[in-house]
């Protein structure tokens, strides 16, 4: 199903943002893109959670099943370490 994979896809970029933006955390020279990154990754994988609990009529194949597991997972932890970067952000590590 198209969704599941465009779930699965909006995890991989929401963990892209991440890598990405949580090296400016430690760069203390303006935090602009900082917080761009973060609203990327967070809207990236809340969206990308959203689609995969969506409910729809037909059966779904195993890869579709393992994609959207793996989107889950992929989107929960990108929302976890996230959290973490802004948390050492505010308490100065």
């Amino acid at each position: 199903m198209k969704r599941i994979r465009v779930s699965f896809i909006l995890a991989l970029v929401g963990i892209l943002f991440d890598m990405i933006f949580v090296d400016m955390t430690y760069w203390k020279t303006g935090m602009l893109w900082f917080w761009v990154g973060v609203f990327l990754s967070y809207a990236c994988s809340i969206t990308a959670i959203v689609l995969t609990f969506l409910k729809y009529k037909e059966n779904i194949s195993d890869l579709d099943f393992a994609l959207q597991l793996l989107s889950f997972i992929f989107s929960t932890f990108n929302l976890f370490g996230t959290t973490l970067a802004v948390m050492a952000e505010f308490w100065g590590f």
